[in-house]
């Protein structure tokens, strides 16, 4: 909101100086721009306001690309972007690269070759945030996350921890919430605590697999199943096939077999992203009597350091990244990310398919301009949790439910706020200055009035000057003075 404010602030004063706007005086631009902002603020709250160009739904789409839906290919086309996320900083060290992954959706059912984020329960925090400042010297910070607008309700975070902010919710899937989706910037905290979401036992949808359509997928995790019924054994064997099939990671895979896309990567193209290894691992597991389901967030991040000598890890649609969870009886939901098996730079060293080498120049440039970014955006954010404080929210007004009323309200409305700016700033550039001096002047001609001195019209003060001086020389030296001065 504040750099709205300012770049409208800039904007008028631009177009006063580029159109030679007759009030030069800075004082009377200042008086102008100060009696429009009402009209602009007025503007901002009637007009009627068009939709965005991108159809965005809350419950499904973010700004970044992240949805709540996995078909192959989906994240291969979103890294191509790099629409800025987030920053995450930490108290102590980063954690390790194959340790960096921040887990926004959890999809854990299958239909029709998608995968499905299924119903999930909030999993309320008991510790209010009161609790938690009262016992701070048992908590440790573990992340602070400044996340950009997205329009959605899950907000992404390692996983590890809890929130401080009572707003913010853990779902029994290891989904961090918002209560409403995210329309502004936002500032959150993850403490370490210990939260018990990791052991929550497997639902129906976890478990259950329906893949008629890829039965070579099906026939391979049966058959592995048949071989061993101890669990690591057959993740095992998962590993070993991935490594030794020949597949490749690349972000351009192509297009798969609509009919079964899974058996059409695994066994004929082998050529494909995270997604592809993802989901198709998590449906071998199901094959093999393993709860599995997938994890769609981010992985890695830029390290920088901001203004404030601090690093942190800048997180940008780039580093969009889908992994597997399965379910062990001893240990509860783990991690496995079958990426790491195929393309294991990837994840160690956070390299990405997309080419992010830039020119040294470009990377100074680059840095320069998050630093001011980053400064910004911590001074809006500090508006905001002032603007919170009071309640303000600067809605829409609706007069009328009938849209032609409304709209014809709106523009009245707008008129007479026009109409009032302009003739006050019109009576401002005609309004004359206090001159003392001139008032001494016109006292003085009235002096001399009285006496039959005239000052005829057109006459220049100092001509009548001299004419006064020759028809009363013993005065001359005042008079002289006078016209001087």
């Amino acid at each position: 909101k504040l750099i709205n404010i300012i770049c409208i602030f800039l904007l008028l004063l631009s177009l006063l100086k580029l159109n030679n706007y007759k009030g030069r005086i800075f004082y009377k631009q200042i008086i102008t721009l100060i009696f429009f902002v009402p009209l602009t603020f007025l503007i901002y709250l009637f007009l009627p306001k068009v939709n965005p160009w991108l159809n965005i739904n809350s419950k499904t789409l973010s700004k970044t690309g992240i949805t709540n839906t996995l078909r192959p290919g989906d994240i291969s086309s979103l890294v191509k972007n790099e629409d800025l996320v987030g920053r995450v900083f930490f108290s102590s060290q980063f954690p390790v690269h194959n340790k960096r992954y921040w887990r926004v959706f959890v999809l854990d059912k299958f239909i029709n070759n998608t995968w499905r984020e299924s119903k999930y329960m909030k999993k309320e925090i008991l510790e209010s945030s009161q609790n938690l400042k009262s016992n701070i010297s048992e908590i440790v910070k573990h992340e602070e996350w400044i996340l950009e607008p997205n329009y959605i309700k899950n907000i992404p975070w390692s996983g590890d921890g809890i929130p401080i902010n009572k707003k913010i919710s853990i779902t029994d899937k290891g989904m961090l919430l918002i209560d409403n989706s995210l329309n502004k910037r936002m500032k959150y905290q993850i403490h370490n605590r210990a939260n018990y979401w990791r052991k929550i036992k497997p639902s129906i949808e976890e478990s259950y697999i329906e893949i008629s359509d890829n039965n070579l997928l099906k026939k391979l995790g049966e058959k592995w199943l048949r071989e061993s019924p101890n669990k690591k054994e057959i993740i095992f064997k998962a590993e070993r096939f991935f490594k030794e099939s020949n597949f490749q990671y690349t972000s351009n895979p192509g297009k798969m077999n609509k009919k079964n896309p899974y058996d059409d990567f695994l066994f004929k193209k082998k050529i494909g992203f995270c997604e592809h290894y993802a989901a198709s691992f998590a449906l071998l597991m199901r094959a093999a009597n393993i709860p599995s389901r997938v994890v769609i967030g981010y992985q890695g991040g830029d390290v920088l350091r901001s203004i404030q000598n601090k690093n942190y890890l800048l997180i940008d649609n780039s580093y969009a990244h889908a992994w597997t969870e399965i379910w062990l009886d001893n240990k509860g939901w783990i991690r496995v990310d079958p990426t790491e098996w195929i393309s294991p730079e990837r994840i160690q060293n956070s390299e990405l398919i997309i080419n992010k080498n830039k020119s040294k120049f470009a990377m100074i440039r680059s840095n320069f301009g998050l630093k001011i970014y980053s400064s910004l955006s911590n001074i809006e954010l500090g508006i905001n949790r002032i603007i919170d404080k009071f309640n303000f929210k600067p809605n829409s007004y609706i007069f009328s439910k009938n849209k032609i009323i409304n709209r014809l309200i709106s523009i009245f409305i707008i008129s007479v706020c026009l109409i009032v700016s302009t003739t006050t700033i019109l009576l401002v550039n005609n309004f004359k200055r206090f001159d003392p001096l001139r008032k001494l002047i016109k006292v003085y001609l009235k002096i001399l009035r009285s006496y039959n001195l005239n000052l005829y019209k057109g006459e220049t003060f100092k001509n009548f000057s001299s004419r006064i001086c020759e028809k009363y020389p013993e005065i001359s030296t005042q008079i002289i003075k006078i016209s001087n001065t």
